[in-house]
């Protein structure tokens, strides 16, 4: 025999691919005593027993190989094949047990389990599928009352294909043996088993105390609908049918809004008062797929309505009319293009934000309140740049200034103020006035760069830390919407009342705007000078 792993290896090979697996497999071993430590030995071994459908000891093959060698993609997929191999034929085993079972007795199963007996794990191997174990374990043996028993699955009876299969077995702890042993406690499968009762050894004085093993199939998983109702799926905070259910670390359910509003107010479960802080520093608010489609599936009209109130909740945050409904943030002025850095830490705020990003609309109202406890017929809405979660649930906002509104009523929401509101911009520029714009918007623009300069050095800096600088002149911004950047840079940062600031907002053209700067820098001149 050749003495080099290398030839060894080839002519394995070579066996291989002519279908002498046999003599492959023995040169596969031989490989490996030589050099132990090399992959390739254990993958070719893998390779030859896969095409010998031993794919229990290909799997066990290529897993030595993984060990020794675990960046091998290649041996990596072959183990795939071969467990997808080795689960579907243990699929096929035990579906085969379970059609060819004999329904000897209908099945009796009672609610009560044994507890005063240790459970058996049984074992058992097929020797007509060269199976090592049966992966499948019985996972149950349950106590008979013939009585009750034919009253709770007489309905079987009158539908047959409802029926489950059983097998029978002594009421005792059985050690299955292995198949190559001639019987297996007097019960013994075979691959057609057209007549398992005959099969059977177990005496007939004994047929009164077995007790049936149900092996399972589609027929026997059927849930039982009629023990499911609607208040078991209810939400314990707004005791209504489950939306987008969560779970917390503590085991309790809730619907996902309903726990974040909660954790808004308390870090704690409202149920068991266990600390959620870890929850809340995590933001994982998973929804549970599976009973979501328990609640889909058996209650689909009851969620349906609840779907239908939570979208037209959503609605009221797109904001696509010119007319609409919005969420408005009562804080402070804002004003189109200039960005409004926020932290969001009251609950009912945190609430809104929370729904403007799950509308996708990313974007609320935002205007102040005035001395006297109104609140301005004119606001601007904020659009959402960036958010940055904090571990206690607050929030921080990076947003831009868009387009403004005037308010035509005031209402509130869970806590935060809505409005309905209608959208304006600037009128359009005429041709003939658009040169005397054009030179009126360079006059400002030259006579507030130089106010800026006289202002001193720590406030400059202040104002572009928050703000930036002074945005430049740019003539293509006349046509805008809103008009150009550095008119809005300029209302923001001058030193007088917000009320001024909120009239300059409601402006519908850029000369009226322009005119009031100049107008406003004139008068704070005057005043120092005096």
């Amino acid at each position: 025999a050749p003495s080099s792993h290398l030839v060894l290896i080839n002519r394995s090979m070579a066996y291989t691919s002519i279908g002498k697996y046999t003599l492959a497999l023995n040169d596969a071993d031989a490989v490996i005593k030589l050099q132990p430590t090399w992959s390739e030995g254990y993958y070719k071994k893998g390779v030859v027993l896969y095409e010998m459908q031993r794919y229990a000891e290909s799997v066990s093959s290529y897993l030595d190989c993984l060990t020794i060698n675990p960046s091998s993609s290649t041996s990596k997929k072959q183990l795939m094949m071969a467990l997808h191999k080795l689960l579907k034929e243990d699929a096929d085993q035990e579906h085969q047990l379970c059609t060819s079972a004999t329904p000897g007795f209908i099945p009796c199963v009672s609610s009560k389990m044994e507890t005063d007996k240790d459970q058996a794990l049984l074992q058992c191997e097929a020797s007509e599928y060269q199976f090592d174990t049966c992966k499948g374990k019985i996972q149950r043996i349950m106590k008979v009352d013939n009585e009750d028993s034919c009253k709770k699955f007489s309905r079987f009876n009158d539908n047959k294909s409802h029926s489950l299969p059983v097998c029978l077995f002594p009421p005792k702890i059985f050690q299955l043996k292995s198949a190559s042993e001639p019987s297996l406690q007097g019960t013994e499968f075979n691959k057609n088993n057209e007549d398992s009762s005959s099969n059977s050894q177990i005496p007939p004085s004994q047929l009164d105390q077995c007790q049936p093993i149900i092996l399972c199939d589609k027929t026997c998983c059927t849930p039982c609908i009629h023990l499911l109702k609607l208040e078991d799926l209810q939400c314990s905070l707004c005791f209504v049918l489950l939306f987008q259910p969560v779970v917390t670390p503590c085991g309790h359910t809730f619907c996902k809004e309903c726990l974040v509003r909660t954790l808004d107010h308390n870090p704690k479960c409202p149920l068991c008062k266990t600390s959620l802080e870890q929850y809340i520093a995590e933001q994982n608010w998973a929804v549970v797929d599976s009973l979501q489609n328990i609640i889909c599936t058996y209650f689909p009209e009851d969620y349906a309505k609840v779907e239908r109130e939570h979208e037209e909740l959503m609605k009221k945050f797109a904001c696509k009319d010119r007319t609409c409904e919005i969420p408005v943030f009562v804080c402070t002025f804002a004003c189109p293009t200039i960005r409004c850095p926020l932290h969001i830490f009251e609950p009912r705020y945190r609430l809104m934000v929370r729904r403007c990003l799950e509308s996708g609309s990313n974007q609320f109202g935002m205007t102040i309140q005035e001395p006297n406890g109104n609140y301005p017929e004119f606001g601007c809405m904020l659009n959402i740049k960036t958010v940055q979660m904090l571990a206690n649930g607050c929030s921080l906002l990076d947003t831009v200034g868009g387009r403004r509104f005037k308010v035509h009523s005031w209402e509130s929401l869970d806590g935060y103020n809505t409005a309905f509101v209608s959208f304006f911009e600037d009128n359009p520029i005429d041709s003939v006035e658009r040169e005397e714009l054009l030179n009126l918007e360079r006059e400002v623009y030259e006579k507030s760069k130089k106010w800026l300069k006289l202002l001193q050095p720590e406030s400059v800096r202040e104002i572009t830390d928050h703000y930036g600088c002074l945005p430049k002149l740019s003539s293509t911004e006349l046509d805008t919407p809103n008009g150009p950047a550095w008119v809005w840079w300029m209302i923001t940062i001058l030193p007088i009342d917000s009320k001024l600031q909120i009239t300059a907002m409601s402006f519908k053209k850029l000369q009226q705007r322009l005119l009031f700067i100049k107008s406003a820098i004139d008068t704070i001149q005057s005043k120092l000078s005096s």
